[in-house]
């Protein structure tokens, strides 16, 4: 395993051992740190790409000008302090949609028997490497580990609604807590539906594609209102969100849509994106891929107009949006798998993208 800690460069330091049984003549003796990407596309092709090539030569008699290194019979160890890329390189993940690994080879050019013009053999062996990046320790744990996302006060025409998310970075598997309010400002108005979702961007050679897991609420403090209520009251409560379970399938953005506008999905809409396509986030310089996740919480409500002469039930979906950091899923005694793969950069403030920014709860007061 190979832990990166920004800003120092990495190095990746190892040996290579030989075993002869007979004296040979060493000509080259090289290691080559090598990354591989296999991307799947969502049109089912797959693209294959190598990256973060580095080489390193522990004998060489060209570049040295000497004669071929005489080894006797017996093992023999060569070492080496390899630095890798100043930037970052993307951790060792394994997805449905990304592979991303790394290997070591070490090549030996040899005579099989001493003197001038005996042909030489080329032989190499290869090594897995399972490489972690962390970021800074004052970044993960002082920062980016005690943020959360608040959305601070929204405004719309039919209600105000705030949003608060107990953390802006997660392993795979931790639940999220959100914390939604309303006041209406609309008579009888209702909140039927809180849902959250996950978007996945993966970033391949400069082309993006999209996946979206919605995560399923597990418990909630308060229930929505009844159809029997007369609604147009304050609404409030807190709501834990958990993550598919292997094998889970969840629905696409379009059938969730369904669900929460009309009240019944369309199952026949779009194939579903199972939970396994979750890539932990990671964004490199050095790399040919990267991957970032934004957090969707939606609230749907619901309240009478009057069209014409008559009075319809109107929906109506409010979304806020901010970034979140996906993590590595984390074991019981697994602290290493639970760092995240990227460096992060903290932001405590996230506003929506389609609301205008407003004053903060603090200077307005709570409903």
């Amino acid at each position: 395993m190979l832990s990166i800690y920004h800003p120092a460069p990495a190095v990746l330091r190892g040996t290579v051992t030989l075993h002869f049984d007979t004296a040979i003549a060493i000509r080259r003796l090289f290691v080559i740190f090598l990354g591989h990407v296999i991307f799947r596309g969502t049109d089912g092709t797959d693209e294959h790409q190598d990256f973060g090539r580095q080489h390193q030569r522990l004998f060489d008699c060209h570049d040295s000008g000497s004669a071929p290194l005489t080894l006797p019979p017996g093992p023999h160890t060569f070492s080496f302090d390899m630095p890798l890329a100043t930037t970052a390189l993307p951790s060792t993940v394994c997805s449905q949609q990304v592979d991303i690994t790394y290997d070591l080879q070490a090549g030996l050019d040899y005579q099989h028997r001493l003197g001038t013009g005996t042909p030489t053999t080329l032989t190499t062996a290869k090594k897995q490497v399972h490489l972690v990046q962390l970021p800074s320790y004052d970044d993960f744990w002082i920062d980016s580990m005690m943020a959360v996302v608040d959305s601070q006060k929204q405004n719309t025409e039919w209600c105000q609604f705030h949003v608060l998310v107990d953390r802006r970075m997660a392993p795979i598997g931790v639940p999220l807590t959100v914390h939604v309010r309303t006041a209406p400002q609309c008579e009888r108005l209702k909140v039927s539906k809180v849902a959250v979702e996950l978007n996945q961007r993966c970033i391949f050679n400069n082309q993006a594609s999209y996946r979206k897991v919605r995560l399923p609420c597990r418990a909630q403090t308060r229930h929505y209102l009844s159809a029997a209520h007369q609604g147009g009251v304050p609404w409030e409560a807190e709501m834990q969100f958990g993550w598919p379970n292997d094998g889970e399938e969840t629905m696409t953005d379009s059938e969730l849509l369904d669900l929460l506008i009309n009240g019944d999905p369309d199952q026949k809409k779009a194939p579903k994106v199972p939970s396994k396509w979750l890539v932990p986030s990671f964004k490199s310089d050095n790399g040919p891929i990267q991957v970032d996740h934004a957090l969707l919480i939606h609230v749907v409500i619901h309240f009478p107009e009057q069209r014409g002469n008559a009075t319809k039930n109107t929906r109506r979906m409010l979304t806020f949006e901010c970034p979140f950091d996906l993590l590595h899923t984390m074991g019981k005694d697994d602290l290493i798998t639970g760092l995240p793969s990227y460096q992060v950069h903290a932001d405590h403030r996230h506003r929506s993208t389609s609301l205008p920014a407003l004053p903060l709860y603090e200077q307005v007061g709570c409903f």
